[in-house]
């Protein structure tokens, strides 16, 4: 949706604004007053994926098969995920072999 540029986001009471890094103005959103005025509770993907907060799936794979999806996030960082599935939203965690032979709780 290249002309939605951001998406304000209630969780647990606190407003957050997720930005759409492929909108065609998004260089120009992120500067503007609206983003500058919700200081940390910015979500920009690519921000999040460079400090090591993220990581983005970038493929054109189906999302509808988890398999491949965690098949995709191998190929693209050497790292084997588990989905963990949450009442209205999934996430994915890294686990190294060790730590699931050891029941050790994944690292972030």
């Amino acid at each position: 949706m290249p002309t939605v540029h951001g998406l304000v986001v209630v969780h647990d009471g606190r407003l957050q604004l997720c930005l759409n890094e492929f909108a065609q103005k998004i260089e120009l959103f992120r500067k503007s007053q609206l983003v500058l005025n919700f200081g940390r509770a910015v979500l920009d993907p690519p921000a999040l994926e460079a400090s090591g907060e993220a990581i983005s799936l970038r493929s054109g794979i189906s999302r509808k098969n988890d398999e491949d999806i965690l098949d995709e996030l191998y190929r693209q960082t050497g790292n084997r995920y588990v989905t963990v599935r949450l009442k209205r939203h999934s996430a994915s965690i890294a686990v190294s072999p060790g730590d699931a032979m050891r029941g050790n709780r994944p690292s972030r």
